[in-house]
């Protein structure tokens, strides 16, 4: 009797244990199943955002272009532009360039956009020089830059002086010109904060 009583105890364990593994089987199945199902309406829905994204830029090709090209997406390195300048100064006797602090300006309250301005002094012998600049620079610029004032002042007179010195090959300055330009690139994205 003891015998079957621990036959019996025995089995009615070893039925509750395996209903308990069945069960706990079964869960967790049901919770892969679950995650699954969560993982493949999310990648879903990722991938319908890439198609349309893609659709985007196939639609925008050239005005992505366009700004990729002028410097649009690129970090703004003051250092660049510090370069371009300076690969640029030869016509001019002179040249002085200060980079203000930025703006950022909001678009929508979503998108905004920097602007920093640059102050150019230039000096040279005649004002073509000055205009010649102007236009590399508006070419090679490695961004989207706004011209917004241009003023030019006849500095020194033709007199013997500067006569002499241009006959030692020094170039004095008879114009010098106050350059100023806004310099524009995306900002960041409010949305993503």
């Amino acid at each position: 009797m003891k015998k079957e009583f621990f036959i019996w105890v025995g089995l009615g364990i070893g039925i509750t244990f395996c209903l308990w593994r069945i069960t706990d089987f079964y869960n967790l199945q049901e919770n892969n199943f679950k995650n699954q199902n969560s993982t493949k309406i999310f990648l879903q829905k990722k991938l319908k955002s890439l198609q349309e994204d893609v659709v985007f830029i196939n639609d925008h090709k050239k005005t992505l272009q366009f700004l990729t090209d002028k410097g649009w997406f690129i970090p703004k390195n003051r250092l660049i532009v510090a370069d371009v300048l300076e690969n640029l100064r030869f016509p001019l006797n002179e040249i002085q360039f200060t980079f203000e602090p930025e703006n950022i300006k909001s678009l929508d309250e979503k998108f905004s956009f920097k602007i920093t301005r640059i102050l150019i002094e230039v000096g040279a012998l005649f004002d073509h020089p000055i205009y010649e600049f102007i236009e590399k620079f508006l070419e090679k610029f490695p961004g989207i830059l706004t011209p917004i004032a241009l003023t030019l002042t006849r500095k020194e007179q033709v007199n013997e002086k500067n006569l002499f010195s241009l006959r030692q090959k020094k170039r004095p300055n008879f114009v010098e010109g106050n350059l100023v330009f806004e310099w524009i690139s995306l900002g960041e994205d409010v949305s993503e904060k």
